[in-house]
């Protein structure tokens, strides 16, 4: 009976030597491997968070840790947000008790919803807890400001549905053109709409257009963002592509780039484009406008995969036109003809002269002895520019969406 006793004792000895682990593995927004709460506390914690992840949409999780082997905090956080299988959207507070630091990373909804200011403000709530050592009330803040944060956010299924209620060329069926303003024919519609989907195909990128006469009150920088994402462009993983808005109101258009865009499309890249289309756009040539965007982007797009976009100091050629070369060369005759006559009328000689002796008065000149003597020498240097002398950086503005994206972009007006 005693060693029946004895052996119940070990083994229930062993299952709560165990119970710690299990519960830990069973937590699917808590991982303290620090040892900051206890078991209850954890459980407590992650009903918390799972509650609020479930309601918000949100992945919500804490870690902390005494070991981040050679990782930043930074990429440690971005590491177990992997791991952990958390979705596109979420929040993720991760405490480094070894440096006493914490971070917070935010995804998708989580960035729209907390802003860099957002979370110092969160921060300056809940470390002082950490401080005291109150790790469970410093959690239970943590989670209820982000609670309280993304409920406060803006619904983007709500404001994408406000802005494509908005688009009447969504009956058109053109998945690349949404002619809203109406500035093109249904056969001109249709035909860019297929110039630019072989476009997207070709080069693994998203090319599209929309006109409107009404950006909702949006500034079209961020109606363009917008309408990018409503629309669903993109392609691959990081939806590259590149979105040309024109607004008849304002008569201004502006590129929103996205993904690989941003690459293929730098600023400068984008200020060319812009003053090839200007042109066009005043004269109403919206076809031709319209039509050489795709050109234009089919071509910067093959230059950016051969690795080298297009950029401050290897921008295309431009040509000048035809009728640049018969006007200079007849600029160049008339200014050289008044010249001369000029200079000719100048002259006042009576006969020719083959030699000067009749300027020389006699016996005046007497050379007894020359020598030449070398006074003094000079150099003349010009540094050869390279492409790098450019004070411009190049590369690529960037902006960010209502929903967290990064977007690069520019435009202009006509």
């Amino acid at each position: 009976m005693k060693k029946l006793s004895i052996l119940c004792s070990s083994l229930l000895l062993a299952l709560m030597m165990c119970f710690p682990v299990f519960a830990s593995e069973d937590l699917r927004y808590v991982e303290d491997n620090a040892d900051l709460l206890t078991v209850s506390e954890q459980q407590e914690l992650n009903d918390t968070l799972t509650e609020i992840s479930e309601r918000q949409g949100v992945d919500v999780g804490v870690i902390t840790a005494n070991d981040m082997g050679d990782k930043s905090i930074e990429d440690y956080a971005k590491a177990k947000y992997e791991e952990r299988g958390y979705g596109d959207d979420g929040v993720l507070l991760v405490v480094n008790m070894e440096v006493r630091e914490w971070w917070m990373s935010t995804y998708g909804k989580g960035t729209t919803a907390i802003s860099s200011e957002d979370i110092s403000t969160i921060g300056s709530e809940f470390a002082p807890y950490l401080s005291s050592k109150e790790y469970a009330d410093a959690f239970e803040t943590y989670a209820r400001l982000c609670d309280d944060y993304i409920t406060r956010a803006p619904n983007l299924s709500e404001e994408y549905a406000q802005a494509l209620s908005g688009l009447t060329s969504l009956k058109d069926g053109l998945r690349f053109v949404n002619d809203d303003a109406r500035l093109l024919t249904e056969d001109e519609r249709k035909e860019l709409n297929d110039t630019l989907t072989q476009i997207g195909k070709r080069q693994g990128l998203d090319v599209a257009i929309l006109t409107t006469k009404d950006t909702g009150g949006k500034a079209l920088l961020d109606y363009a963002m917008t309408m990018y994402e409503a629309l669903e462009y993109g392609q691959g993983k990081n939806k590259d592509g590149i979105l040309l808005v024109v607004n008849m109101e304002t008569r201004k258009f502006w590129m929103a780039t996205h993904g690989y865009g941003i690459t293929a499309f730098t600023d400068a890249g984008i200020s060319y484009i812009s003053e090839r289309l200007g042109p066009s756009f005043k004269k109403e040539k919206y076809m031709k406008a319209f039509t050489t965007f795709g050109s234009l982007c089919e071509k910067f797009v093959e230059k950016a995969h051969n690795g080298k976009p297009y950029d401050v100091g290897n921008m295309p050629f431009k040509w000048l036109p035809w009728y640049c070369v018969p006007i200079s060369l007849l600029v160049g005759f008339v200014c050289a003809v008044f010249v001369v006559s000029k200079k000719r009328e100048q002259l006042h000689s009576v006969s020719f002269e083959d030699k000067a002796h009749n300027y020389m008065k006699k016996n005046t000149l007497k050379m007894k002895e020359s020598h030449d003597y070398f006074l003094y020498h000079t150099i003349t240097r010009h540094r050869i520019k390279s492409d790098d002398d450019d004070s411009s950086s190049g590369g690529s503005s960037t902006f960010t969406s209502s929903s967290g994206d990064t977007y690069g972009g520019g435009g202009g007006s006509f």
